[in-house]
């Protein structure tokens, strides 16, 4: 057998396997459902005649109104092994990085990078990719920060930074020190919001 050949037939498997999943999906997929679903009912005009030669038409309309729950929008966060975090010095201050991605590589992270920062901060700001709230907020409370004194900001209202990457929470550092860590969590013990 020949490469082109063995190619040939390699592609034909790779078209029919796409070719396959495509009516897969088609056939399972289902329509969405209506928030709303009003059902009308109009009960014909009724005509009733006695020996007084009385009539009277009733009509009725019946409404019914299904409502489905609105989910919320607060998630829970994802693990945070999970969790990609860029820390940025916005300082001047040499060994700014180090500390923090030790801290959090302690508590569980495992994709945590630092960069210099080109634009000074005024204050540490942690800034998330939507829709990755929940779990800036765990890194805020993670670094010892009280979640009613920092910002904590969308990602587009960030500075530019070099090499975000996957990181979905960016930690830009300010002046000043790091709040007191909080003892360690469990790897697997749920943060409180």
């Amino acid at each position: 057998m020949s490469k082109t050949t063995a190619l040939n037939i390699i592609l034909g498997v790779l078209v029919a396997g796409l070719l396959a999943t495509l009516v897969y999906q088609e056939t399972t997929e289902s329509d969405a459902i209506p928030a709303t679903t009003t059902t009308a009912t109009t009960l014909p005009a009724t005509t009733t005649t006695t020996t007084t030669t009385t009539t009277t038409t009733t009509t009725t309309t019946t409404t019914t109104t299904t409502t489905l729950p609105i989910p919320t929008t607060s998630v829970v966060p994802t693990e945070r092994f999970f969790t990609g975090v860029l820390v940025v010095n916005g300082t001047s201050a040499g060994e700014r990085i180090p500390p923090v991605i030790e801290r959090l590589t302690n508590t569980g992270y495992f994709d945590v990078r630092g960069v210099a920062g080109t634009i000074a901060a005024q204050e540490t700001v942690i800034y998330y990719v939507e829709p990755f709230l929940g779990e800036a907020q765990v890194v805020a409370q993670d670094l010892g920060f009280d979640l009613a004194t920092i910002s904590i900001l969308p990602a587009d209202e960030a500075p530019p930074v070099a090499g975000v990457g996957v990181a979905k929470v960016i930690v830009y550092l300010g002046p000043g020190e790091l709040p007191e860590a909080p003892p360690l969590p469990e790897l697997d013990e749920p943060v409180e919001l």
